[in-house]
């Protein structure tokens, strides 16, 4: 081999050893950044979990700790849904029509908010009496 070709290869090896070097550390980073953020939450919803548990009781926080879980992990996959379909005509904007075009359609939001809202006011009133 000459001495052109075993400087190129020795150079390209160089630089690609740098390039795995550098791409693994900003690996590890955002990894270790991700566990941490995955325990940051795990406190937050263990400290919300705590503070509807004074007033409520144990079973009450839990369902509603698991339903806002439930619901932050619905729009997480309604918005990568989103992303997905950026370029073609969403079921939000159907569904948008269908509400113009029935002024007295209810959407999903409003019944299950009023739902909480209900759970929330009825065990508040058993767990004073």
């Amino acid at each position: 081999m000459d001495p052109l070709r075993s400087a190129i290869s020795r150079l390209a090896g160089d630089l690609i050893r740098d390039r795995m070097k550098r791409g693994m550390t900003a690996l590890s980073l955002w990894t270790l950044a991700f566990v941490l953020l995955l325990v940051a939450i795990g406190f937050a919803i263990s400290g919300i979990y705590a503070a509807i548990e004074a007033p409520l009781g144990p079973i009450a926080a839990r369902f509603i700790v698991a339903a806002g879980v439930l619901v932050f992990a619905l729009l997480l996959i309604v918005s990568a849904n989103r992303s997905l379909r950026r370029g073609r005509k969403s079921r939000g904007a159907a569904m948008d029509g269908f509400a113009g075009d029935h002024p007295d359609a209810t959407s999903v939001g409003n019944v299950a908010a009023a739902f909480a809202f209900g759970l929330v006011q009825g065990l508040i009133r058993r767990r004073k009496s």
